[in-house]
Order: structure tokens, then sequence, then C-alpha cells
């Protein structure tokens, strides 16, 4: 049974001054039985920084080492805070639930950073006292620490608190609620949309996310987008993506061409996930728009690439070709998501680009996509099309005209690798382009043409191509070039040779000097 004057005092301790404090510390040290170890452990926490040395003194003189913990954690030590943590001892849950009730700020978010790693329930109890007699900073750290709990007394706490007067109050229950199922934090949070306050509307607004069997909330989510504060329309803007109703489009596509920047970033979002191709022109407009700021262009690039239209590739490939890099490189993974052969067309002629960072977005983007002609250009590029690709090769005429097409490549490396992939493909097109390639200025272009079209090529086909490629003017005029450096080495040998005989007539020349080293 607990001693009534024990807690009469425990009760004066805490309206007492500064000495009076450190008196009471001092008599609970010499007492040291259980009630005053807890009393001690209060003191160790409290506000005052002398109460709180003087506690953790008396405790030591006593034995008990779990003051020195507490100190040390409050003090910041996060060695101390973890271990304190998984210690799980109740009395310091106890005392640094007390401590969430302090004017001492420093103090206030200690314990609460402490309280929030400990998983254990017995959180609970000492924490529901603080939230329903403590402070307004008292409850709102206790919603958050609470709000991992299951405890079904929990629910019926914050559907109260989100009626409180204090609005950091109502705004804490909004965002906790959050995770409720129950009815009763539903309309609680319906309830927060319509608040004075728009911190605690923009709550709720989050609060409502990840309800889509609730078609209630729709009506009031729309009605929120339009709210006189912005934060508050950012906040239905972003929830409402996850009711995935038609209703919002005309909203959505009203805040997608909003002057805020955080609004149409929203609006592109939840207009990806609604799935509506209609969404495919504002959100074109807005990627081609180059006065708009890059995260919210970005936003309609990604938003394209979950629509997955053909109706955003040309303005994907525009974007493609901006100087900006983080918009770029999202275009490239938009088109990942989009099976068009146009745009993997674009894609393999990004291979050609001068910036190092295009092209590795670009094979990036080609290894990623689902689309058949970009799975054909990766297995020509690697040489490893086999006699399944090579026969869906011929009968496709669109990726066949695109794979031969990057024969033409302005990037030599790029032409050289399709060159050898196309090798296996046995067709006139391929033939062709082969052909076109060989007869050009590029001597290393001509080299792998040549083997590649000894691979496609029968024999006597190859000698014909050969003769084609001969008659080619860039090869003419190597072959004259050639020609030229034989013919004006060949006059020099003439020119010396009868010098040299008539030295030798005279005596004058004996043969090329020898070495003293002996051969090998």
């Amino acid at each position: 049974m607990v001693d009534i004057d024990v807690l009469a005092q425990l009760e004066e301790f805490r309206k007492a001054n500064l000495q009076r404090r450190i008196a009471f510390v001092k008599l609970y040290g010499e007492r040291a039985d259980y009630y005053a170890v807890e009393m001690l452990l209060m003191g160790v926490v409290d506000q005052y920084p002398l109460v709180r040395q003087a506690a953790v003194e008396e405790l030591k003189r006593i034995g008990e080492p779990l003051g020195s913990q507490i100190y040390q954690a409050i003090e910041g030590s996060e060695e101390a805070r973890q271990q304190l943590a998984s210690l799980q001892d109740l009395r310091a849950i106890r005392a640094l639930a007390s401590a969430l009730d302090h004017l001492n700020i420093s103090l206030h978010w200690a314990a609460w950073d402490i309280l929030n790693r400990i998983k254990d329930d017995r959180v609970v109890d000492p924490v529901v006292k603080i939230l329903q007699s403590g402070s307004p900073r008292a409850k709102v750290a206790s919603i958050y620490i609470l709000m991992k709990f299951q405890d079904p007394r929990i629910t019926g706490l914050l559907i109260a608190a989100s009626a409180d007067v204090r609005y950091e109050v109502r705004e804490a229950a909004m965002y906790a609620l959050r995770n409720l199922t129950d009815e009763r934090a539903l309309n609680s949070l319906l309830v927060g949309l319509e608040d004075p306050n728009p911190s605690v509307r923009e709550a709720a607004a989050y609060g409502l996310a990840n309800r889509s069997g609730r078609k209630e909330a729709v009506a009031p989510l729309i009605k929120a987008m339009a709210d006189r504060d912005v934060k508050v329309r950012v906040a239905a803007t972003w929830t409402i993506a996850s009711y995935n109703d038609l209703a919002s489009f005309d909203a959505l596509v009203r805040n997608l061409r909003s002057d805020d920047h955080k609004l149409p970033i929203a609006a592109a979002y939840s207009l990806g996930r609604l799935g509506n191709k209609h969404a495919v022109e504002p959100l074109a407009a807005v990627l081609g728009n180059q006065e708009l700021m890059t995260s919210v262009r970005v936003a309609a690039a990604t938003a394209l690439g979950q629509l997955a239209d053909k109706g955003a590739t040309d303005s994907l490939i525009k974007a493609m070709n901006v100087d900006n890099i983080i918009l770029r490189e999202q275009a490239f993974l938009a088109a990942t998501k989009i099976s068009d052969p146009e745009l993997t067309a674009a894609v393999l002629r990004s291979l050609g680009n001068k910036s190092t960072e295009t092209r590795e977005m670009a094979w990036s983007a080609l290894r990623d996509s689902r689309e058949s002609t970009a799975t054909l250009a990766v297995s020509m590029f690697e040489g490893t099309l086999d006699e399944g690709q090579v026969s869906e090769l011929r009968e496709d005429t669109v990726s066949m005209s695109i794979l031969t097409g990057v024969l033409g490549n302005p990037r030599g490396e790029v032409r050289r690798a399709a060159a050898r992939g196309l090798s296996v493909v046995e067709d006139t097109r391929v033939i062709q382009n082969l052909r076109t390639m060989a007869g050009g200025w590029n001597l290393c272009d001509k080299y792998v043409a040549i083997g590649a079209l000894a691979k496609v090529c029968g024999f006597l086909e190859f000698l014909k191509n050969i003769m084609l490629v001969l008659l080619r003017p860039a090869t003419l005029a190597y072959i004259g070039l050639l020609a030229a450096i034989f013919v004006a080495t060949n006059k020099s040998v003439r020119t010396y040779r009868p010098q040299l005989r008539h030295l030798i007539r005279k005596g004058q020349y004996t043969g090329p000097a020898q070495s003293d080293t002996p051969a090998p």
C-alpha cells in the first residue's frame, strides 16, 4: 500500500521552488526506499539543472545506476538514449512521461525522442495521463507517441483530441487518425476539413489518404482543392489521387495550371495516378512550357510516363533534347513506360549525342524499356540476337527500319556495334545499309561493315557487294590516295638508284655500316 505521506510529498515536490526541491532530493536520498527512488528519478528529469545533478548524486550514493543513464540520455548522449530505450524500465518510462509536460523545451524534446523509441506497451498508461491533463505541447507529443500502439483506448482519445480547443492538438490528432480505419476517425477527419485553422484542414486532408473505398470523402476533398489556403489545396490534391475518382479530373487540371509550383506538382502526380488519357494534352503543355520551374515539368514528364499513352511521344522527344539534365533524365525514364517505336527511334538517335550523360540515359532507357523494338535493339548491340528475334525482325518492317537506321548514327562506336549485331540478319535491307556503311570515309566502319557483309552474304553475293563498295567515291578516293603514295615512293627510289650505282663503281659505297653488336 502506498504511503499517503509519500504521495503528499510527491505533490508538494512538484509545486516547490528550487531550494525546496533540492531539500526534498536530500530527504529522499536518506530514505532510499522504493518510493524514494521513484521520486529521485523524477528529480533526474527536473527542469532545474541543480536538482537534476543532486538527484543523480543521491541515486549513485544508494547504488541505483538508472539515474545516470536517464541523465546522460536527456543531456543528449545518443548511446545512452539507445540503451535506455532497449532497457524498457517502467520507472524510467514514468519519469520521462512526466518530463513531456516540463516548461524546459530541451527536456521535453529529449523525453519525446526516448519514449518514441520504446516499443513497450507499458508506455501507454503514463503517456495517456499526460494526454488527458497535460499542456498543449505535452498533448501533441503524447499523440505522436501513442499513435504507434494498438491499444483500443487510443482511438477514443485521438477523436476527443481532434476537438480540442487548441489548434496544434487538433492538428496532431488529424495526422494520427490517418492510420485508423474506425468510422469515427473518418467522420472526425471530414469535420477537420471544415476547421477554421488551415493547419488543421491541411492535416485532415492528408489524414484522408488511402481510404479509396469511402467515396463520401471525394466531394469534401474536391471542395478542399479550391481552399483559400494553398497548403490545404496541395494536401487535398495529393490525397485525391488515392481515390481514383474521375470526378476530380477537372479540379486537378485546374490546379495543374496554378502559379504556385507545389500545386501543379501535386496535380500532375494525381493525374498520372488517375489514368485518364484526356490528361495527356494538358500535361504535355506543362512539359513543353520553358517558363515553368524544372520541378513542375519533371512532374509532368513523370505523369506522362504513368499514363503510358502514345500521345505523349512528341513532347517527350522534345524533352529528351533540352539542356536541363534533370528534365532529360525524367523524359528518358518516361519513355521506358510507353510502347511506341517512334519513341524508341528517338532514344536510339540519342546514343549518338555528344553528351556522355545523355548517351548513358538513352542506353539505360533502352535496357529498361518493355517495347519490342527497344528489346531487339539491346540484343543487337550486345550481339545476342537469337533465331526467334531474327525472325521477328524480318517480319516487323518498322523495327527493321529503325534498327538498320542505327547504321547511320553519327557516333562511330554505335554504328559499328549495330553492324556487328545485325550481321546475323540475312535481309536485303541490312545488306544495303552495310554496303553504304562500307563505302563511307571511316576506315574502321569499312573494316567492320565488310566483315558483317561476309557473314550476311554468300561468296558470290559478297564479291558483288565488294565490287559495288569499290566503286563508291570514298573508296575510289582512298585507292587514288594509296596509288599516289606508291607512285611518289617509287619515283624517289628510281631517282636514288642511278646515284647509288655511280657510287658503287667509284668504290665510294661499300654497303651499309656494320654494327659492332653481333646479329642475334
